[in-house]
């Protein structure tokens, strides 16, 4: 066995190290017992460590500390003795514990919530009140047991958006933001509410621009065709057809003014009724 000296070690460094760690590990246990008031079991602790190694300080202290309490004894001093020098055993559980840690931050990153949970539990089975692990495994929870209404809130802001009714939409999306913000569906259904709303205005922009023009529009619009204002072509034929064949647009027909063909017939006799001469 291994003899090499410790110098964080508080009692005879020459001990096999196998020795001092569990004379380490047995005097964390020994203080739990005398934290938890149980100050017989404490006692036999504190004994049992000084027959392995009666030069080893912190449980001499805690033995008089355990029978009598008025004694001048910092309990949380001897706690730093064990926490600054951890065991082999515990070395190695420091090491994994900290892959437990990164993996339960990575699958919590990933919305793996079950193995978030998972990983940060097998933390705090070895290192209990761990902060780290604490905040993921809460966040982790909460975040799983929010899924059920938040997929209630998505299919809602979808239906809403598809119908487009706009106010259901957003606040169907309000109530996802509370409940996940980071969730991804969160960003997609933003963007479709943004993309909505442009659509929108364009295809109002657009029903402004065909409507017919009015009043002094008309007006204007009749001057650059080419009639005169207040006066339409389109209740004078005649006039119209005089303006395709190069007369006045503006000289209407007077009242005696007859068609050609009209005059025509009447100006000649039909031959069937001509008189023969001598009758």
């Amino acid at each position: 066995m291994s003899a090499t000296p410790d110098p964080r070690y508080p009692g005879n460094p020459s001990l096999p190290r196998e020795v001092r760690d569990k004379i380490l590990s047995t005097f964390r246990h020994t203080l739990n017992l005398f934290k938890e008031s149980k100050i017989d079991d404490c006692l036999i602790g504190c004994d049992f460590i000084l027959k392995m190694d009666p030069r080893f300080t912190p449980a001499r202290q805690l033995m008089e500390k355990a029978k009598n309490p008025a004694a001048d004894v910092d309990v949380a001093v001897l706690e730093t003795v064990v926490a600054e020098t951890p065991t082999r055993q515990e070395r190695v559980a420091s090491v994994e514990t900290d892959r437990l840690l990164v993996r339960a931050a990575e699958s919590f990153n990933a919305r793996d919530f079950d193995a978030a949970i998972a990983a940060a539990e097998g933390v705090l089975k070895v290192l209990p009140g761990n902060h780290n692990a604490t905040e993921i495994l809460e966040k982790a929870r909460r975040k799983k047991d929010a899924q059920p209404q938040f997929e209630v809130a998505r299919q809602r802001a979808m239906a809403a958006l598809d119908g487009h009714r706009m106010g259901e939409a957003k606040a169907a999306l309000d109530k996802m933001r509370s409940l996940d913000a980071e969730h991804p569906a969160v960003s997609l259904l933003e963007r479709r509410d943004d993309d909505a709303g442009r659509g929108r205005r364009v295809h109002q922009s657009g029903i402004r621009a065909a409507s017919p023009a009015r009043g002094g529009d008309r007006e204007r619009a009749g001057e650059r065709a080419g009639e005169r204002p207040g006066r339409s072509l389109a209740r004078f034929p005649f006039a119209r057809r005089q303006r395709l064949d190069g007369g006045a647009a503006d000289r209407l027909p007077s009242a005696d003014v007859r068609p050609a063909r009209r005059i025509e017939r009447e100006s000649v006799e039909p031959v069937g009724r001509r008189r023969l001469p001598g009758r």
